[in-house]
């Protein structure tokens, strides 16, 4: 068989056009070990408390109180209020609510319709939604018995409450990461839109408490 004589044997039929190299359509800009010096997956947290019986509060500010003689590192590890500590940014990819496994029946279904979550980034309010629609992704399973000899009006109500499968990839994600720079305030607002009580019942009445998990790639300069 003959060849044409511009083309070899190893492109013949084969187009002589060189690849394209696409861009990156990610919107966060890579930085070099030089600028930032570590990277590692990582996540930020922050939580708080409603008593029982108590009103849910109208609107409580997370991402807000640092580790301080307010909190402790079990319930955040922000160091800075509404921002990222010196010399450091975070590339969000997920947003988590985890409420408290115990939580009642009654204060769950309330939390999960009447409570929205919103968050915000340089003032402005970039996602919100119930709070149902941001599996926790995490958390345990209450699984155990209790002794009813006292029969029903005496017995303890045992609960087990998770939103959504505690499994790590059970969470809202984004598609592309969201880029929070050091001096970027940012938090995330929990709102009661409307207004309700936690659960006073002895036998199940505990109040409850909620974590928020902004899950994604923590960037620290070491030096």
């Amino acid at each position: 068989m003959h060849y044409p004589s511009h083309l070899s044997r190893n492109n013949f039929a084969r187009p002589q056009v060189k690849p394209i190299r696409m861009k990156n359509g990610s919107t966060a800009v890579a930085l070099s070990v030089d600028d930032i010096g570590y990277s590692n997956t990582s996540f930020l947290y922050d939580s708080f408390s409603v008593a029982q019986a108590a009103p849910f509060p109208s609107t409580t500010p997370m991402f807000t109180v640092p580790v301080s003689g307010v909190k402790t590192k079990s319930q955040t590890n922000m160091e800075a209020q509404g921002m990222l500590a010196n010399n450091e940014m975070f590339d969000l990819s997920r947003i988590c609510f985890v409420p408290s496994t115990n939580l009642y029946p009654a204060d769950a279904v309330n939390v999960a319709q009447l409570v929205r979550l919103s968050l915000v980034i340089k003032g402005r309010e970039f996602l919100y939604g119930p709070t149902l629609a941001f599996p926790g992704g995490r958390g345990g399973l209450l699984s155990a018995a209790s002794n009813n000899t006292g029969g029903l009006a005496m017995a303890s109500v045992l609960t087990g409450y998770a939103n959504g499968v505690p499994e790590i990839h059970n969470a809202f994600s984004f598609e592309t990461p969201i880029r929070i720079a050091n001096n970027d305030g940012f938090k995330v607002d929990c709102v009661a839109d409307t207004a309700f009580n936690m659960t006073a019942t002895a036998s199940g009445g505990l109040g409850g408490t909620f974590y928020v998990f902004l899950d994604g790639k923590r960037l620290r300069k070491v030096a």
